[in-house]
């Protein structure tokens, strides 16, 4: 088995310096990147009462769209 596996190894050829096992130099941090705490995706913002019509008549929708479809089609069953 030991020799199947180095094998393999010798074939694959050489490994990339930074392939994170420990041997290599360590990635360069991106300076772009930001931390988990600073990227949440924001609050949903419904500033007039019509959007706020909008988006909760869409959230009831949905829902009864459903139940409306499932008792159609159990209906023509």
């Amino acid at each position: 088995m030991q020799k199947h596996m180095e094998a393999q190894a010798r074939q694959a050829g050489p490994r990339p310096a930074n392939d994170h096992d420990g041997t290599g130099p360590e990635p360069p941090q991106d300076p772009d990147a930001y931390p988990g705490r600073d990227v949440r995706q924001g609050e949903i913002i419904i500033n007039t009462p019509l959007r706020r019509r909008l988006f909760f008549g869409g959230l009831i929708a949905i829902p009864v769209f459903v139940i409306v479809i499932a008792a159609i089609s159990i209906a023509t069953s």
